[in-house]
């Protein structure tokens, strides 16, 4: 029962994170483009956990809600942002969770927290390929690194023991698909995969991958020269990471859920 209660604490910092919904609307390229950027500041992953998960030599599998991994989320903070001028863009995301169990008892103190903090920070480059006002395609490129790590506080916040934790960077390619519908062009559908990590070296994953198919409606704002765009899909990502030292985590996970994004277009 502490296994699963410690893993489901460190996976669930995956159900909110960078990258989980952007803007799945897009314009055909103009001759003399001007500078777009993108803004999201909300971006929310209701996924459940599914897969084999070692700790230590000790294996759990995990077959976990998002109503479970929720209940033990004490903090998030995420963004993303991107910017484009004409076929050419670039995107960066950042989040950090923390997710943990109140109010231990444990020998260094009688009530403690504790705590596990993840960070992802991921950068990439894109190109549109095709760029036309029917579809627009687009091919990306980019690396993500992800860190995690384990920590014990007093009620006031003072760390009082803290893991080595465990982090990794992958390089990643993907693609995505965008299909305007209507005259107006306010809805899209849209969708996007990328696979990274290739077990390159030990520092990276065996391979992560994710499938997200996606819908989103523009609302026009500042006489059509901004927009706000609202997107709603369901988002597939698999992780296999096997790190090293005394303290192994092994994972072999399939996540999934629904996905609620809002993004600011200026």
């Amino acid at each position: 029962m502490q296994l699963r209660a410690s893993v489901i604490r460190i996976l669930g910092m995956m159900g909110l994170g960078v990258g989980l919904v952007g803007s799945a609307w897009a314009q055909e390229a103009p001759a003399s483009p001007p500078w777009r950027f993108q803004l999201t500041p909300i971006a929310v992953w209701g996924m459940g956990i599914k897969g084999p998960v070692t700790i230590r030599n000790r294996t759990q599998d995990l077959d976990v809600t998002f109503d479970e991994l929720f209940d033990h989320l004490q903090g998030s903070f995420g963004i993303n942002f991107g910017a484009n001028k004409g076929r050419w863009g670039g995107a960066f995301g950042l989040s950090y969770l923390k997710i943990g169990q109140d109010s231990v008892t444990s020998a260094i103190t009688p009530l403690v927290d504790v705590n596990l903090k993840w960070l992802t920070v991921e950068a990439s480059g894109s190109y549109a390929a095709v760029a036309k006002p029917e579809v627009v395609v687009t091919v990306l490129a980019g690396v993500r690194y992800t860190s995690f790590k384990g920590t014990v506080e007093d009620l006031d916040g003072n760390t009082l023991a803290e893991g080595d934790g465990i982090n990794w960077t992958d390089p990643f390619i993907g693609a995505s698909v965008v299909k305007p519908i209507g005259e107006a062009k306010k809805f899209s559908l849209s969708l996007k995969g990328d696979v990274g990590g290739f077990d390159i070296s030990e520092s990276t994953s065996k391979l992560t991958w994710t499938v997200f198919p996606a819908a989103a409606y523009r609302f026009p704002i500042s006489g059509g020269k901004r927009n706000l765009v609202l997107s709603a899909g369901y988002r597939f990502t698999s992780v296999e990471f096997t790190g090293e030292g005394p303290d192994v985590v092994q994972m072999d996970v399939d996540m999934q859920g629904p996905t609620l994004g809002l993004t600011f277009v200026f």
